[in-house]
């Protein structure tokens, strides 16, 4: 083999070590890296990534490809699990990957996820934050109340629920709302999934929240649901009792608390 064959193999060998190697301390692939947030940076639009932690990992290589591109390049590297990506293109769809890099070299490449670089008013809001989801009851009826954190943007809420009787994962919308809280009056016994997202006044939907689980009992026997001992029961009200003796006591609170039986 001629010296300069020789040269030119050696030199592309090296430089594409890094990239490949089979790392030995950080032999695991990251999930796929997520999309956090988008900002600008004056004209400029940013896209915020994170991902999950590989042990043995002393930083993270990010790789992009532009829609139409091939091969995906290495835009930057750091030893944290987020990275902000200042050099996009509004309008223009990205994939992202990150692969682990240790003592022993790199590991494998995560699977790519798309990002569109989106202007202002498109950015979609973030997921909500759940407060509370418990059993309630309506009258009689048995209900499932939730609550959740206002999201900035946010003008809808889009509330979704898997039924016991509905597959795993397997969410279907149930109400959109103004508001940060929402009473779902059609269930019966057994365990009920939700999750939220929110829409923003352009009508973009964002990522969805996590899973938040609520089960509810069955009806006792005769109809009734009352225990053998007393119980109490609040929930928010504008007028606030308390039932003692059969005595109704207004107090100042912003709760209504009823004993039973």
């Amino acid at each position: 083999m001629p010296r300069t064959t020789v040269r030119v193999t050696l030199a592309l060998a090296v430089a594409l070590l890094p990239l490949c190697a089979a790392g030995r301390a950080a032999a695991a692939a990251p999930e796929a890296p997520r999309w956090v947030a988008q900002r600008f940076i004056g004209e400029r639009s940013a896209v915020g990534l994170a991902w999950t932690a590989v042990p043995g990992a002393e930083r993270y290589l990010i790789l992009r490809r532009a829609e139409g591109e091939e091969q995906a390049r290495q835009i930057g590297a750091t030893p944290g699990l987020q990275y902000l990506d200042a050099a996009v293109t509004r309008g223009v769809r990205y994939r992202y990957s990150v692969c682990a890099a240790g003592p022993g070299g790199t590991g494998p490449v995560s699977a790519e996820a798309e990002v569109l670089a989106l202007e202002p008013q498109l950015i979609p809001p973030a997921a909500p934050r759940w407060t509370d989801a418990v059993a309630a009851s309506e009258g009689d009826a048995p209900a499932v109340r939730l609550l959740w954190a206002p999201v900035s943007g946010a003008v809808v809420y889009n509330v979704f629920r898997r039924t016991p009787a509905d597959p795993p994962g397997a969410f279907r919308l149930r109400a959109g709302v103004a508001d940060c809280t929402f009473t779902d009056t059609e269930v019966g016994a057994g365990a009920y999934e939700y999750r939220l997202s929110a829409v923003s006044a352009a009508m973009v939907e964002g990522a969805l929240s996590d899973v938040r689980s609520v089960t509810l009992a069955a009806a006792r026997a005769g109809g009734s649901q009352r225990t053998a001992g007393p119980a109490l029961r609040v929930r928010p009200s504008r007028e606030a009792l308390v039932l003692r003796g059969g005595e109704k006591l207004p107090i100042l609170a912003p709760v209504d608390i009823v004993a039973s039986p």
